[in-house]
């Protein structure tokens, strides 16, 4: 069952001929909302516009959907047409897609119907239906722009570990609330000297001769073309880092960044580079199965 207007329902029951319209919106974790529709002219309702495609807006449709009453995921597949520079004002958005803009997102999407006999197209007042909500999952960036799958929320239930976990390395994320490690306190800005796909050399070392201490971390591009790129440190010299995947624009000399120390999630790296041993939820002492068999 979908939520509608009672005008919707009584307009629906009737058999009428009708336009329709898919209206999607993009609610991302960074505070930012895209609504997008799959129509050639903008559609409005209750002060909200969704964008037709035009040379300043991706386009957006709709493929398949399930949904069934039973503790399965539910998931619905889009389609974002891009040519990559088609976003506010020339931005990228497949660079930001690839960055990871649209992870932990929410995607709802609302469909218009609107009545050919005595209406017009996009006239909304009959109300809208939400047929799908869910959180981003698998995206893919293609030639033509980037396909995504939305997961339903019960996508969460899917994972089968409990909460609490006898492990060797830290349950906790770092920094997280549990950790209570503060970011700011690790994170150092500095200047590119020299950059590929994946390595980014420094003019001068930003953390003061603790280089190592990133390996694990993160760097994030704060100026020039690969602005807002964010990727893992795999290792790190007192000339630069090498990141663990391949940057989507390659920074130039003069180019900005921040680079955040990692974690490995032992005790010794605990104590040693952030002294927060007494946030530690490791177990590195718990014997091992075959030693806890009596017998």
């Amino acid at each position: 069952m979908r939520a509608a207007t009672s005008a919707l329902a009584s307009f629906l029951a009737s058999k009428q001929p009708f336009w329709s319209a898919d209206l999607v919106t993009f609610s991302l974790v960074d505070g930012q909302t895209w609504n997008l529709a799959s129509t050639d002219i903008n559609i409005s309702y209750s002060g909200t516009t969704w964008l037709a495609a035009s040379a300043s807006t991706p386009g957006i449709t709709r493929g398949a959907w399930s949904i069934k009453n039973t503790i399965e995921v539910p998931s619905l597949d889009l389609d974002l047409i891009s040519s990559g520079m088609d976003f506010t004002s020339g931005s990228n958005i497949k660079l930001a897609i690839h960055d990871g803009v649209l992870d932990g997102g929410w995607i709802t999407v609302n469909r218009a119907f609107m009545p050919v006999i005595g209406g017009t197209f996009g006239d909304t007042s009959l109300g809208l239906v939400e047929i799908f909500g869910g959180r981003t999952g698998q995206v893919q960036i293609t030639a033509t722009g980037a396909k995504i799958t939305v997961r339903g929320a019960n996508v969460l239930m899917q994972q089968y570990m409990p909460k609490n976990r006898y492990m060797l390395g830290c349950i906790h994320a770092l920094y997280d609330p549990g950790c209570t490690a503060v970011r700011a306190d690790y994170t150092f800005s500095g200047t590119v000297s020299a950059a590929n796909a994946l390595v980014v050399n420094w003019e001068e070392d930003p953390t003061d001769g603790n280089w190592a201490n990133l390996i694990l971390g993160y760097i994030t591009m704060t100026s020039g073309i690969a602005e807002g790129s964010l990727r893992t440190i795999q290792n790190a010299a007192n000339t630069g880092v090498k990141l663990m995947y391949p940057l989507y624009q390659v920074p130039e000399p003069g180019d900005t960044f921040t680079v955040t120390f990692g974690c490995d999630k032992t005790l010794t790296t605990c104590t040693n580079r952030f002294a927060n041993q007494q946030h530690f939820r490791g177990f590195p002492f718990v014997p091992p199965a075959e030693t806890a068999v009596v017998g």
